[in-house]
């Protein structure tokens, strides 16, 4: 196979996916069951436990706090291609107006119901009324419109995590290949991670589309290099140096590979759908000093803000091996290294260390890489998703719905 194996399938169906009603094609059909504080959680886990977890998602915000920002990421969950329809459980305590969700449901197409605890008899009640709800539910799901699945239709994100001295010379940039392929047949594809950018200002806007990109660009680093400086992390992790790394500059230059080469097309925040197809950087930062703080490196919850920007699929790189997979959006798995594969070929799904040894090229690899996103994207499970296993939490974060149009680069402080 060539890197040109898959250019005459540009404009072709590469598959069958499901049609919502704003235009987007999904590659799940599921139920989501979203709680709505930490009071109604136990319903919510208990009523999805009846089950399958490739059926029914469970998902939720585990604080009492909340605030517009919030209820649009909650909005976003609940309308994702890949989620068909929803019971949202809330405990009527919080501050968020359930009814809110319900509607914005339920305007997208999705069949949906809520479920309020303080106002049946009890939890088990409560349970009892939620699996009859989910039942009928699940029946309006299953007459869902299809519609045929093309290149343009797909968003897809990258990320790593557990990174080793294998990750930037072997997974990362052959998600990078993959990224460039994709980009030339017409998808769109995001990555993140500015805190694992560190250095690497001046490279990234050399690679914008255009002016706006490039200060956009700017404006991000900028923020997350101040960050680092006043809470003196910067997102190099002791299983990172176990993994022989040895500076940030050292993995910032691996984390980056995953991008590509292709033009960046500028920032999507949280919640934002990238406008045109092509490289995006997502921007998972809050924008001011209120909901910031250091859980923003955790893998499975910055996994879990892709879907807010619209990703129907994610990949994870790992030279140490993080097994992650997050509700609502399948997430494929690479290593390089080929001992952590031998260990965990159960949880991983792409083996990519053969580049390093010598045994395939890396235009090989990507094309069969191309072809597990084609196999996944049209209903082949993840090894996560088969396993039925789930990562990740909702964080309180608060930014800005545009880049502010400021000179100095910083946009919180």
């Amino acid at each position: 196979m060539t890197r040109n194996s898959f250019s005459h399938l540009k404009n072709q169906a590469i598959g069958t996916g499901y049609l919502r009603k704003d235009g987007r094609i999904g590659i799940r059909n599921r139920l989501l069951i979203l709680y709505t504080s930490p009071c109604a959680e136990f319903a919510a886990r208990k009523i999805s436990q009846a089950f399958s977890p490739n059926t029914v998602e469970v998902l939720g915000f585990t604080r009492n706090c909340t605030s517009s920002f919030t209820e649009m990421k909650l909005k976003k969950y609940l309308t994702h291609p890949n989620i068909g329809g929803a019971l949202i459980v809330s405990h009527s305590s919080e501050g968020l107006d359930s009814s809110n969700l319900l509607k914005e449901a339920l305007l997208s197409g999705r069949c949906a119901a809520l479920l309020s605890l303080d106002h049946n008899r009890g939890i088990a009640n409560s349970i009892n009324q939620g699996l009859l709800l989910v039942k009928d539910l699940l029946a309006s799901l299953s007459v869902n419109p299809s519609q045929p699945l093309r290149f343009s239709d797909l968003i897809i994100g990258a990320e790593c995590g557990g990174s080793d001295f294998t990750s930037g010379i072997s997974a990362n940039p052959l998600v990078g290949r993959l990224f460039d392929m994709l980009v030339d047949l017409g998808s769109t594809v995001l990555f993140e991670e500015m805190y694992e950018a560190v250095g690497l200002k001046d490279y990234l806007i050399s690679r914008c589309q255009t002016a706006e990109a490039a200060r956009e660009i700017s404006c991000t680093y900028d923020k997350f290099l101040k960050y680092s400086k006043e809470h003196n992390q910067f997102f190099i992790t002791p299983g990172n140096m176990k993994g022989g790394l040895t500076t940030i500059e050292e993995k910032s230059m691996g984390t980056v590979s995953k991008s590509g080469s292709r033009p960046i097309q500028g920032v999507v925040k949280i919640g934002q759908i990238p406008k045109k197809p092509g490289l995006w950087l997502m921007d998972s930062m809050s924008d001011t000093e209120e909901g910031c703080g250091p859980y923003i490196s955790e893998d499975a919850t910055s996994l879990l803000v892709y879907p807010c920007c619209g990703t129907i699929l994610n990949i994870l790189t790992s030279g140490r091996g993080h097994l992650i997979n997050t509700p609502v959006t399948p997430t494929l798995k690479i290593t390089g290294n080929r001992e952590t594969y031998s260990r965990l070929s159960n949880d991983i799904d792409f083996d990519a260390s053969p580049m390093l040894y010598g045994e395939k090229n890396p235009d090989e690899l990507a094309d069969a890489l191309l072809e597990l996103v084609l196999q996944t994207i049209n209903g082949q499970l993840s090894k996560g998703e088969a396993l039925g296993h789930r990562d990740g939490f909702i964080n309180h974060e608060k930014q800005f719905s545009q880049i502010a149009p400021y000179t100095g680069g910083i946009i919180y402080g």
